[in-house]
């Protein structure tokens, strides 16, 4: 995946969580999905993120983008938005995938690119992610006092 790609795939994430209005982990991908009309697809037998990347693909599609690894990056963005991990001062991927619902190995992935993201102090530069953080701020008020 380029860079233009990375940051289409990370856009479409943001956007998808404000534009649905999810203000709390885990993320309700019915929401996400009925901004597409596709609520009637999510399976309530299959795991969060199994609906997800079922309807990232859908939403892909629509945006003419049919690589398979790419519903696996806007599915794991979707359910584990870093600006939310950082402001939760999260401290192992067990506790990532806990939250998010997303599965271990993936969880692993992700907190490393959590440290790195920290280590850079990449947070906040765009105005996607500072909406999405206003969004979660009363659910990451509550649940900061909770981890604490």
């Amino acid at each position: 995946m380029n860079k233009q790609e990375y940051k289409f795939i990370r856009n479409l994430a943001w956007d998808l969580l404000i534009h649905a209005n999810i203000s709390q982990l885990p993320v309700d991908i019915s929401a996400i999905a009925a901004l597409y009309n596709l609520q009637h697809m999510v399976d309530s037998s299959k795991s969060l993120y199994d609906n997800t990347l079922f309807i990232s693909e859908y939403i892909l599609k629509i945006f003419g983008i049919n690589d398979p690894e790419f519903k696996k990056y806007l599915a794991v963005r979707i359910l584990s938005p870093m600006i939310v991990f950082k402001e939760l001062n999260i401290k192992s991927a067990e506790e990532m995938s806990n939250l998010s619902g997303i599965p271990i190995n993936l969880a692993q992935q992700r907190f490393e690119r959590l440290k790195m993201l920290l280590k850079r102090n990449k947070f906040e530069t765009s105005h996607l992610e500072t909406i999405v953080l206003s969004q979660f701020h009363d659910w990451l008020n509550k649940n900061r006092q909770i981890m604490s």
